[in-house]
């Protein structure tokens, strides 16, 4: 029988496939990092994504606050001088500086009335953005209810609130009671036609889908509509959040018998114009910081549903 010969085996190759396997992991490894060297192209990655340092971020943020802000500082700025060279008394005018130093002095004068305004604001923005979004899904249920509802919520919103409070008042009676009623027609409105709009604003092709697989209306609202829905609930909310706390205080100022304005209405005929621009000024900052909170939250919002 013939012999089949074999070449022979080198002694230096590698004889398995751990040994293969090996040597390539020894050949694809990278060279060492000299620490002395130029730094490599991952180096220089790393480098880039660290994270800046404090100063850097102080100094970005001090930026932000200057290019946003410097119209406002500029206003107080001019109304601080103003005073100042025309000599005005704290009667007619006060400094800015007058008006903070009074609310540093005397925290307490306005830490109660700025909670309860603050309360009723945020009960009447939750109340009215829930029967908002309520009223508009019962409308999308139903035609009948959407033809009811549509008219009738455009005649109201087209009266002023501030017309509204008296009419108010004579319904629910004098009082805080007032105060959460304007504040949930505030948001009711928004609410109402921004979900509505999301509402309708999914794609025919994805209705067309739902219609094919057989889902019904609740499966459709649930797994389809409400998604498309949230950023415009998003936006009402912000809409919603940067009045609330101005529309409570002029409430409060017609027929509220404690909170902000209130609290502006009493140190005006007091003549303590420091005390009034002081709840003012709170209110203000108050509306403000609703509406960066209210913004971040669309800033997610959006994020998550886009």
């Amino acid at each position: 029988m013939a012999m089949i010969e074999t070449d022979p085996v080198d002694a230096d190759a590698p004889a398995t496939v751990d040994a293969v396997a090996q040597d390539a992991a020894r050949s694809t490894a990278s060279p060492p990092i000299d620490a002395d060297g130029p730094a490599t192209a991952g180096s220089d990655r790393a480098v880039a994504t660290a994270p800046a340092s404090w100063p850097v971020r102080a100094r970005r943020t001090v930026g932000d606050a200057i290019s946003r802000w410097w119209a406002v500082a500029a206003v107080v700025a001019v109304w601080q001088l103003w005073v100042q060279l025309a000599d005005f008394n704290s009667i007619v005018l006060p400094t800015p500086v007058d008006v903070v130093r009074d609310i540093v002095a005397h925290p307490g004068a306005y830490a109660g009335d700025t909670a309860r305004t603050l309360v009723l604001a945020l009960l009447g923005i939750t109340a009215g953005m829930g029967i908002g979004i309520g009223v508009a899904v019962a409308a999308w249920a139903s035609p009948i209810l959407a033809g009811a509802t549509g008219p009738l919520v455009l005649m109201l919103r087209s009266i002023p609130i501030v017309a509204v409070i008296p009419v108010i008042a004579r319904v629910v009676g004098y009082g805080n009671q007032v105060v959460p009623v304007v504040t949930v027609l505030l948001a009711f409105f928004p609410a109402y036609v921004m979900t509505t709009s999301g509402l309708r604003s999914a794609s025919p092709a994805s209705l067309d889908v739902f219609a094919a697989l057989g889902a019904g209306r609740s499966c459709v609202l649930r797994r389809l509509l409400a998604g498309s829905a949230m950023p415009n609930i998003a936006v009402a909310l912000r809409l919603s959040a940067s009045t609330a706390v101005l529309a409570a205080m002029v409430a409060e100022f017609l027929s509220g018998t404690t909170g902000l304005g209130r609290l502006f209405s009493t140190a005006r005929t007091r003549f303590d114009n420091e005390r009034a621009w002081g709840a003012a000024l709170i209110a203000t900052v108050a509306s403000v910081l609703f509406f960066q909170l209210s913004l971040r939250i669309e800033r997610g919002v959006r994020r998550r549903y886009r």
